[in-house]
């Protein structure tokens, strides 16, 4: 008795259930294969993917079986979602990773995890990059990775954008003017910002990510640049230099619009960044002596004196944004301690919180997606 047929996604594979067995056939007649079960088929489907095929049983189990091991031939062996109930029907999700049964007057829904986190890989220059994603977060660039606070240098006359989703190219590979420092995606998540250095000079390049060419010449920096961001919801990007100047550029005309002096600031420190708050309102540097500056990121007025998160001795090695753009968190090393500012007044908020373990160990900082939590991450796991 059969009580379920299905096609394949594909239109290779037939799907027969019977009163005790399911049958898959190749629909050129080449390969057909029984799948034995304790008792009477309600229902055999196959995910939207094509790659898995459900039986579902009387006897309240459902197999799940992997079509390429069927296409083979070789009877694979299937995992089992099991459930004291009787099936009567269910459904895949669109992507096919999340799968509903009815079962005795209820939906259960069953979510199936993918045999591997990794979707993909990107082949960037050899080095310690940090992945920086889109604003929409479909492509991610290479960035400084701040937090190494020794060792790192530009490198690669090549910059290479991938696609989250799977590690797969968003263009061709952009032939730059010198060695990438940094890259940022911008506001419009179609075009890339890198600074690059071609000794003595560093350069500011935008390029557009689906056919890899320059929006506009290579605009020469003051001194070798030390970090770009890209300003949220507007079309502009900031740079800081080794000279201790930051520089906010429009991204359409390739124009420095502002220019912000630090004076008797300069060095070469890893550590120095530039980043916009999430609402794209405020500008923070953390500059090569450590000083940390904020400012109005349209006017770039300074909001308060610049400040030094500093105890007892130490880097500022990674800060963060509160989600609400209301709090900037630095955590030094040193004593290894985290500490919340005011990105109105620049004032210090609550109390330190000490992070035990290798005084020079504490890497990074997050607000929770609340803005109530932070967490800090120690080299010590």
């Amino acid at each position: 008795l059969h009580r379920s047929l299905e096609v394949s996604p594909d239109g290779r594979w037939l799907a027969v259930g019977g009163s005790a067995d399911a049958a898959l056939l190749s629909v050129d007649g080449k390969t057909s294969l029984v799948l034995p079960h304790l008792n009477h088929l309600h229902r055999t489907m196959f995910a939207p993917h094509g790659q898995t095929l459900a039986t579902l049983g009387f006897e309240g189990i459902v197999r799940l079986f992997p079509i390429l091991d069927l296409s083979t031939a070789k009877l694979g062996t299937p995992a089992i979602v099991p459930q004291q109930n009787t099936f009567a029907d269910g459904r895949f999700s669109r992507e096919g990773h999340v799968l509903a049964i009815v079962a005795n007057n209820q939906i259960v829904i069953w979510e199936r995890k993918p045999a591997s986190p990794i979707v993909g890989q990107v082949a960037w220059e050899q080095s310690i990059w940090r992945p920086r994603p889109s604003f929409d977060g479909q492509l991610v660039t290479p960035g400084v990775y701040h937090e190494y606070y020794t060792g790192f240098g530009p490198r690669g006359t090549e910059l290479k954008v991938a696609r989250m989703r799977d590690g797969s190219a968003a263009g061709p590979p952009i032939a730059l003017t010198g060695l990438l420092l940094d890259s940022c995606i911008c506001s419009d998540n179609a075009s890339v910002a890198a600074v690059t250095v071609d000794q003595p000079h560093g350069w500011l390049t935008l390029y557009d990510i689906a056919t890899g060419t320059a929006k506009w010449p290579a605009l020469a920096l003051p001194a070798l640049p030390l970090s770009v961001a890209a300003q949220p919801g507007r079309p502009q990007v900031a740079v800081l230099c080794e000279n201790g100047d930051l520089l906010v550029v429009d991204t359409t005309r390739g124009v420095i619009e502002l220019r912000q002096a630090h004076p008797g600031v300069s060095g070469a420190a890893t550590i120095a960044r530039v980043a916009y708050s999430p609402d794209g309102a405020t500008l923070v540097a953390v500059l090569p002596n450590q000083h940390v500056a904020i400012r109005d990121a349209q006017t770039g007025e300074p909001r308060c004196a610049t400040f030094t998160p500093q105890v007892h001795s130490g880097w500022t090695r990674s800060i963060a944004f509160s989600p609400d753009s209301r709090w900037l968190a630095t955590a030094v090393t040193g004593k290894n301690m985290a500490q919340v500012w005011s990105l109105a007044t620049g004032e210090k908020v609550g109390v330190g919180m000490s992070h035990p373990g290798d005084e020079f160990g504490l890497w990074a900082i997050k607000f929770s997606p609340d803005g109530k939590l932070l967490a800090t991450g120690h080299k010590d796991g």
